[in-house]
């Protein structure tokens, strides 16, 4: 999925922003080539992307507990006001099944969302001609809707096991939300390229 993040948005950033063609006004200035400008924000965002991910993946564990314990204080208060009596013990979760035996969920870093996020960020920062301003504003409001979006799946997961039992537990985690936070980071990108297309295309298209 990550390999289209960069060329779907490209292209909608060439179809809005009139990319490939010099703006009305201005001579002398060489035709960008379509080609070129997907392969230059290709490579900046896998880049970045891989960057991430590799800082990530050695990040201490001691340094990852935290988010993992504060995912799960979140994930507790919320499955708290919904009536499931779930117990937790630092970053694990047990939940009562319909079947009779609790659930463990144990939070590890994988749960955290932080590939999708990452994802995000990366095209955020590698789409050009944007604001430095622009972008803080676009990272930090994605990272916050997917932040909510990763506690909302994580909810939403246990509290099917705890009412439909582990069936319907697996087949949130392992099928629904397994690729639902990354369609929703891809839209938030494809939203980000879109409103700097529409943007571009009032200031220099005629």
């Amino acid at each position: 999925m990550w390999a289209l993040w960069p060329c779907s948005a490209s292209l909608l950033l060439m179809r809005f922003a009139g990319e490939g063609r010099a703006p009305k006004g201005i001579r002398g200035r060489t035709k960008p080539s379509l080609a070129l400008a997907i392969l230059r924000v290709s490579l900046l965002y896998f880049g970045i992307l891989l960057t991430g991910a590799a800082i990530f993946k050695l990040m201490p564990e001691g340094w990852v507990a935290p988010f993992n314990r504060a995912l799960a204080w979140a994930v507790h208060v919320v499955l708290d006001g919904l009536g499931v009596e779930a117990r937790r013990a630092g970053a694990t979760l047990l939940v009562p099944l319909p079947e009779g035996k609790p659930l463990v969920v144990h939070m590890v870093r994988h749960c955290l969302g932080v590939h999708s996020t990452l994802g995000y960020l990366a095209l955020v920062f590698s789409l050009p001609a944007v604001s430095l301003r622009r972008r803080l504003w676009w990272a930090l409001g994605g990272v916050a809707l997917l932040g909510v979006a990763n506690v909302a799946r994580t909810v939403t997961t246990i509290w099917a096991g705890a009412k439909f039992g582990l069936q319907a537990f697996d087949m949130l985690h392992l099928t629904v939300w397994r690729v639902g936070l990354s369609v929703l980071a891809l839209l938030l990108a494809l939203l980000f390229a879109i409103s700097i297309g529409r943007r571009r295309k009032s200031l220099f298209l005629p």
